[in-house]
């Protein structure tokens, strides 16, 4: 009888968000889309300044995927803002 351990992740995306973590990413991909439409920028702009998809631009406006750290620097310098433009409001 075999005795490996799975190495599985806990599902696709990670462990479970809780309800506070979900409210912050939903307020910072608000943030993010107040920005964006402040400089005049569709979601396919924004996208392409970054190297990203504009599905990934949106996933992140709806709060549906975290923004992380190099991302959200990219954001500063791409926007001309610090980071704590991110987290005005809370």
């Amino acid at each position: 009888m075999s005795t490996k351990r799975s190495n599985k992740r806990h599902g696709k995306s990670g462990p479970r968000r809780g309800a506070k973590d979900v409210a912050l990413d939903e307020h910072v991909g608000a943030r993010l889309r107040e920005m964006r439409k402040a400089a005049g920028w569709s979601q396919t702009e924004l996208a392409e300044k970054l190297g990203v998809s504009f599905q990934q631009v949106q996933k992140n406006e709806s709060g549906a995927n975290r923004i992380g750290a190099s991302r959200l620097w990219r954001l500063c310098v791409v926007l001309g803002v610090g980071p704590s433009a991110f987290f005005e409001g809370l």
